[in-house]
């Protein structure tokens, strides 16, 4: 486990900081579900702490709150389906080696999405899965490019996309891949290890 900023407990932080920390708890059941019925550990049952990228966002808590509220406003934005969303996730966390983020979304992919194991571990492995349905394969091409290749996204991609998700698929791809780019370097950046337990 990393000690840059390691797993924070409600009863370690100041009284002052407890509420920042019940925010976080809020946001993070509300997207991810309740720390017993997640496909990935963000609260450790053991004492309850955040692992994950919870400690950066503890460290500047109205930051952190932003940053979680701003996933739950692009996960309500329409057009995308579930498994080319996490198609996109995976393909930016492969492209950063981000440990935790690999670990949490192979799961969703897998236990929540319920993707083939074999689609899934490729992308994991910053492989190209040899078949993909359309939705997943323009995903998985637009986040390649984003997060790899300097300059605009072809024309012919975006148009591609347009196609098959219209304005509003595209629109929240892209902000998939901005958003998980931005969580992958977080990340990195703390040395975030995948659960001690998982």
């Amino acid at each position: 486990m990393t000690d840059r900023l390691p797993p924070v407990k409600r009863e370690d932080l100041p009284l002052s900081e407890q509420g920042s920390f019940d925010s976080l708890a809020d946001l993070a059941g509300n997207l991810f579900g309740p720390p017993e019925q997640s496909p990935f550990v963000y609260r450790r049952a053991s004492d309850d702490a955040f692992v994950g990228p919870f400690p950066l966002f503890l460290a500047a808590p109205e930051a952190g709150e932003h940053s979680m509220a701003l996933f739950g406003k692009i996960g309500a934005i329409p057009g995308l389906p579930p498994d080319a969303r996490e198609v996109a996730i995976l393909t930016v966390g492969a492209h950063y080696q981000a440990a935790y983020e690999l670990y949490a979304h192979v799961n969703v992919a897998k236990k929540k999405v319920e993707m083939a194991e074999e689609i899934v571990d490729a992308i994991a492995r910053g492989e190209k899965p040899e078949v993909m349905n359309e939705e997943c394969d323009v995903a998985y091409e637009a986040a390649k490019y984003l997060v790899g290749t300097p300059g605009p996204l072809p024309k012919e991609l975006w148009e591609r996309s347009m196609k098959v998700f219209g304005k509003q698929g595209t629109v929240v791809l892209v902000h998939y891949v901005g958003a998980y780019a931005y969580t992958c370097i977080m990340l990195n950046a703390m040395d975030c290890p995948v659960p001690e337990d998982e």
